[in-house]
């Protein structure tokens, strides 16, 4: 199974990142600026609340944090690429020649996030293909099987 031709604008991919990121660890992030709340309205300690000002606003560095860890995989799909799936890899194809290659094995799911299929590897590592890369939303589909199969 192979998709079109497609790019990915590199802002676009890192703001990607960063929801799927604020989704999967939301749980993580919604505690900091709390502690940070209290720890600035109980402590009078101004190291205590330059602490409690730098945890309060560490969330608001994910989209920054995205867009800089995202460059290599970024980089790849700003170009055209195209994606396939054969046999235990999917592979990612550039004009250039250059690639990315991602074992299904590793792959912890699929899901659709604003007209893109984003490809869960492990747990902090997204690759994207659009969904209009595939002749039909029918195609996309099975692309998202083959790749949970």
């Amino acid at each position: 199974m192979r998709s079109n031709s497609f790019t990915i604008p590199r802002i676009i991919f890192s703001r990607l990142t960063a929801e799927l990121y604020v989704r999967r660890f939301w749980f993580l992030l919604v505690p900091w600026p709390c502690l940070a709340v209290i720890l600035i309205t109980l402590s009078r300690d101004p190291n205590v609340i330059i602490f409690a000002f730098l945890v309060g606003v560490w969330p608001l560095t994910i989209p920054l944090r995205a867009y800089l860890f995202t460059s290599k995989a970024a980089e790849l799909v700003a170009s055209p690429v195209w994606v396939s799936v054969e046999g235990e890899w999917v592979l990612f194809h550039s004009e250039d020649g250059k690639g990315m290659k991602i074992a299904r094995s590793r792959i912890s799911g699929v899901t659709e996030l604003h007209g893109h299929l984003a490809i869960v590897i492990g747990y902090v590592k997204f690759a994207f293909v659009p969904i209009s890369a595939f002749g039909s939303p029918a195609d996309a589909e099975k692309f998202k099987q083959a790749l949970t199969d």
